[in-house]
């Protein structure tokens, strides 16, 4: 039923705290299951902003910023996957805007389901940040079983 799962993940124990319903997923379909983490741009869109007016070596610096936020993210998953116990898990880390992106890559994959954990973000953080997983919820042509953990959520 569920062959193809999308895990978003931002390096948080409250993102983190979806796993587990992965895990219980995963072995009652034994699904294909990909870890994503976006990495955010807007570095490197400030750099390219920050050259035009002189700020040289802006670029360069943004990209090289880019590539060790890549590096860390594939670092941060390969430990998830680790200790998760299932080496089969794919891993991928993608520029871009978060919900935009892990609908995407939801596309791409053509994934059953999206398991992902909301922090449950009240008052002006919501205001400020918004739900990436209420984005998500409301642009995904897919299943998204979201997790709730944070303020207000359940805790085992």
């Amino acid at each position: 039923m569920f062959e193809t799962i999308l895990v978003p993940l931002d390096g948080t124990p409250d993102a983190e705290k979806a796993l587990d319903a992965v895990k219980a997923i995963d072995t009652q379909f034994e699904s294909d299951v990909r870890l994503l983490l976006v990495s955010p741009t807007e570095s490197a869109l400030l750099a390219t902003l920050a050259e035009g007016f002189g700020a040289g070596g802006s670029v360069a610096a943004a990209m090289e910023k880019g590539r060790t936020l890549y590096e860390i993210g594939s670092a941060y998953l390969e430990s998830i996957r680790d200790n998760s116990g299932d080496p089969s898990w794919e891993l991928e880390v993608r520029p871009g805007e978060p919900h935009r992106t892990i609908v995407e890559v939801a596309d791409e994959i053509n994934a059953d389901l999206i398991i992902m954990a909301s922090h449950t973000r009240t008052g002006l953080s919501r205001i400020l940040m918004g739900s990436v997983a209420e984005d998500v919820l409301r642009h995904a042509h897919r299943p998204v079983l979201v997790v709730p953990v944070g303020h207000g959520a359940k805790k085992p």
